[in-house]
């Protein structure tokens, strides 16, 4: 113990680091900031994405200068609980400090955001989720096809676990959400779903 690596080790963990995902992701945003420094940074990502989306945020404002004088946008849609409540508090102490703007995106039946034991062999609860604050899609009901969760509110996503289960629910983002399809991709949205009832004011 306490022995110093040899020369070669240390080369070549300095490599494997360099063609690391995450040392890339750094790269390429410490590169864009230093050409436009007022460019806002936004994270998201889908399911296993949405997770990862919120690791990629808190590492790009614990590393980078640039992204703590801009901040950072987090968006996670449909992501399961598994993080840490050390990791949850920190992300509200980001938030808290203005650090970090986020809100996870869920749907009404969708079943990652609320993991069940039937899901991972009997496991309750895997963790929580990092990001708390929500905007809750639900198409079906017409007179409330929307609402936001405050962060404290529900932070579980108790209310998701209320709704009958949707087996397109974790995947409506698709279309719905951004209000594309893309040309020949299999779509996961029903024929029937109808348009996405946008209310005036939320």
């Amino acid at each position: 113990a306490g022995e110093e690596q040899p020369k070669e080790c240390k080369e070549a963990a300095g490599a494997e680091e360099r063609r690391t995902p995450r040392t890339a992701v750094r790269r390429a945003v410490e590169q864009l900031l230093a050409k436009a420094p007022a460019t806002h940074v936004v994270v998201t990502g889908h399911s296993l994405g949405g997770l990862l989306c919120q690791t990629c945020a808190l590492d790009l404002i614990q590393s980078l200068e640039a992204v703590r004088r801009t901040g950072v946008v987090c968006l996670p849609v449909a992501a399961p609980p598994a993080f840490s409540r050390g990791f949850q508090q920190r992300m509200r102490a980001l938030q808290r400090k203005g650090l970090l703007r986020a809100l996870h995106l869920t749907a009404a039946g969708d079943f990652a955001p609320k993991v069940s034991g039937a899901l991972l062999g009997g496991v309750r609860r895997v963790g929580v989720h990092g990001v708390t604050p929500r905007l809750v899609l639900n198409p079906r009901d017409t007179a409330r096809p929307m609402y936001f969760v405050a962060d404290g509110e529900d932070d579980d996503c108790d209310d998701l676990g209320r709704m009958p289960f949707d087996m397109y629910g974790h995947n409506l983002y698709a279309k719905d959400l951004s209000g594309l399809a893309t040309t020949g991709r299999p779509q996961t949205v029903p024929r029937d779903f109808g348009p996405w009832p946008v209310p005036k004011r939320l």
